[in-house]
């Protein structure tokens, strides 16, 4: 796995990285963005 995808807290799915000022996470199937410190 690299690091451009992870798991889904909440649904265990795919999430993508999201490049941006902080790196913030996309997860397709909940609909939801996570940030990550």
């Amino acid at each position: 796995m690299n690091d451009e995808i992870g798991q889904c807290p909440k649904c265990f799915g795919m999430i993508f990285r999201e490049q941006g000022e902080s790196i913030s996470w996309f997860c397709p199937t909940c609909n939801l963005k996570f940030k990550t410190e």
